[in-house]
């Protein structure tokens, strides 16, 4: 799973241009294919689970 932006830089990385990858990721977002509430959720929970870190740290990852 990855957020918007990282989604976003992956595809300027390999070349697209930014007229067609912002079409792209509004589709994604009107689709819900693309949420980053869910993804923020489900990074907090696994950086919880897997590392034991805090809100103080998952603020400054998810920043």
């Amino acid at each position: 799973m990855r957020s918007r932006s990282e989604l976003k830089q992956r595809l300027l990385k390999k070349g697209y241009d930014i007229q067609d990858i912002e079409p792209l990721l509004e589709g994604f977002d009107a689709n819900n294919i693309l949420n980053d509430s869910e993804f923020a959720l489900a990074f907090s929970r696994d950086k919880i689970r897997s590392k034991g870190i805090g809100p103080s740290i998952l603020r400054v990852e998810l920043s």
